[in-house]
């Protein structure tokens, strides 16, 4: 059997990578999106609309002859912006379905945990922060907190961080073999 892997939020950030590797691999790829139109084309990617994750949820159209699943969609970057009911639907009940649903017909599910990563670049980039004050109080003393140059070099320092934060694991993810990733044990 062909391994065809499906991958959810194809047409995000890591969806649009990750589909470009399994496809520059050999495999045969289901990428799913909200607006399929934002899915890369090519000829061994099939591009699917996927499901509204809000509500009862019948992931089987897109199980239907999947070996494995890449669950990327999600809501990450609207804190606040939805009800929490609806950002719970979205983000853990729909990844629940999704699991169930898959069990017994899929190899293997890989699920993204976008939490995990933003508290883990959180403590890095508080940790680095202090350590950054610690180094920069013995070299630069006498100096206000308040000045300008303080004021613009501070966050410009701490966006480097958060970028190579964001960055150096999405670099290393991709180096990794799709076939190794994705085997079944």
């Amino acid at each position: 059997m062909t391994e065809r892997i499906l991958i959810t939020g194809a047409s995000g950030f890591i969806g649009k990578a990750l589909v470009t590797a399994l496809s520059k691999q050999g495999y045969v790829v289901r990428a799913a999106a909200r607006d399929p139109a934002g899915i890369i084309a090519a000829s061994d990617v099939e591009r699917v609309a996927i499901p509204d994750l809000v509500g009862s949820l019948d992931w089987s159209p897109l199980l239907a002859g999947v070996t494995h699943v890449v669950h990327l969609a999600g809501i990450a970057h609207a804190p606040g912006t939805l009800p929490d009911d609806v950002y719970m639907q979205i983000n853990a009940e729909a990844v629940g379905t999704l699991a169930q649903q898959a069990k017994g017909k899929v190899a293997r599910v890989v699920l993204k945990d976008v939490l995990a990563v933003l508290l883990a670049g959180l403590g890095g980039g508080i940790l680095l922060s202090l350590a950054m004050r610690h180094v920069m109080g013995m070299y630069i003393s006498g100096v206000p907190a308040f000045d300008a140059p303080t004021l613009t070099s501070a966050p410009a320092l701490l966006t480097g961080i958060v970028a190579l934060a964001a960055v150096l694991p999405l670099r290393r993810a991709l180096r990794v073999s799709a076939s190794i990733a994705l085997r079944a044990e």
